[in-house]
């Protein structure tokens, strides 16, 4: 359906870089190569080593100043801003609100194309990444968050979460819920090593393992599950282990936290490890554990769900359709239930295959066959209404003369909401 179709995708963040958002849009990019489906892909440099395919094309980067493992695009590279403004797109997908989700949003309205954007991000939880949370309030991200999504023509949020939100600050846009999906098969038994973690170290054969897979930072709140296993009794942590898969600048200082709660032995730092080995984590593992309540989706608990794992996950719209109670996991929301969940699974052989068979099951609903499914049917259906509403694209040199006055606009209109919120 989609065979004559061009497809634009802008983001701030892809591979090497590790988080939601680029793991998604390779995801994506990935199936829509595979179906033949035209688009390219425009990210930013990012330090590392990685092969890009050819129709991947980077602008350059600069670390931020509070958090340099985040990048902040500059998209000045000529050659790239010259394709990104003269190909004729059937339309436009951006992944961040950042530049180059404003680099998308100036191609979409200078060549009167559709734009879609995915809030990959619950982004007022992500205020610390900004001048270290020093400039900008929760309000400002709001508010700066509703601009951005009215500027959109249509939105997809990956949960019922990012959905209420933008509709609480005002965002009045037609919104679909599409969850980015999952490589189910990826995670699949025959296609992972269960003994990854003993072969490299990091447990022994007879540990309980109870994993957390993510960036380690504050957000993903592993320090509550340091608290909450720091309340364990001393003859119920004997053989577990509590493997953290993830790195960041934050590390040293959850390894610090982890020993001041008297984990010394319990808790493992794994740091980054590569990303075709996490599927592998997964599989060494016995129980998940996340209780974040920062995420836009948690793909990493649809993830552990693919590889059969029983979870522990706090109560949040985020998880919609991922945890039933006392089928593949238990809520998890406080030391008692936390606790309480994680005891009943180590002590409950066969109560853990029965949550590993039903996690597999719900999982279904998560691979990235739904979400492209999906995606297509929006793209058909978006450009189509675009069209009746709008006209046919336009690609004469007149979009070049309107370009300076779409940036003053745009910039006048940032400073203009977001005065009022500026911390001094």
């Amino acid at each position: 359906m989609m065979s004559d179709k061009y497809i634009s995708h802008f983001s701030d963040a892809y591979r090497p870089k590790i988080d939601g958002v680029s793991v998604s849009l390779e995801l994506l990019h990935n199936e829509l190569s595979h179906r033949d489906i035209a688009h390219d892909v425009y990210v930013p440099k990012t330090p590392g080593e990685y092969t890009d395919d050819d129709n991947i094309f980077r602008f350059s980067s600069i670390p931020l100043l509070f958090q340099p493992e985040i990048r902040f695009s500059v998209p000045l590279d000529v050659s790239n801003l010259k394709r990104a403004y003269s190909k004729h797109y059937s339309l436009v997908h951006s992944h961040s609100p950042g530049p180059m989700g404003l680099l998308a949003w100036q191609v979409a309205k200078l060549h009167r194309l559709p734009h879609i954007h995915t809030f990959h991000m619950y982004i007022p939880e992500y205020g610390h990444y900004i001048f270290d949370g020093k400039v900008l309030s929760k309000d400002a991200l709001d508010e700066l968050s509703q601009w951005w999504g009215q500027r959109s023509d249509v939105i997809i949020a990956p949960s019922m979460k990012i959905y209420n939100w933008l509709k609480r600050i005002g965002v009045t846009k037609e919104m679909h819920v599409i969850p980015s999906g999952i490589d189910r098969e990826s995670f699949s038994e025959g296609q992972t090593n269960a003994r990854y973690l003993i072969e490299h170290g990091f447990v022994n054969e007879d540990d309980f393992v109870l994993l957390f897979v993510g960036r380690v930072a504050h957000e993903k709140a592993i320090g509550k599950i340091f608290t909450y296993l720091s309340h364990l009794p001393e003859s119920k942590r004997v053989g577990l282990k509590c493997v953290v898969v993830g790195g960041g600048p934050e590390l040293p200082e959850f390894k610090i936290m982890a020993s001041k709660a008297g984990l010394d032995g319990v808790v493992v730092f794994t740091d980054y490890i590569p990303v075709p080995d996490v599927k592998h984590a997964y599989a060494s593992a016995d129980v998940f554990g996340f209780v974040s309540t920062s995420e836009t989706q948690g793909l990493v608990v649809t993830e552990a769900m693919a590889a059969g794992l029983p979870l522990l996950i706090s109560s949040d719209d985020a998880y919609t359709g991922m945890l039933e109670d006392g089928e593949n996991g238990y809520v998890s929301d406080s030391v008692d239930s936390f606790n309480k969940g994680l005891l009943a699974l180590m002590g409950d052989q066969h109560k853990r295959r029965q949550f590993s068979a039903k996690s597999i099951e719900l999982s279904k609903r998560f691979d990235i066959g739904f979400t492209i499914e999906s995606l297509l049917t929006l793209y058909e259906n978006v450009q189509d209404e675009y069209r009746v509403l709008n006209g046919p694209p336009r690609f004469a040199s007149e979009v070049v003369n309107q370009y300076r006055q779409y940036m003053h606009d745009s910039m006048s209109e940032i400073r203009a909401r977001l005065k009022k919120y500026v911390q001094t």
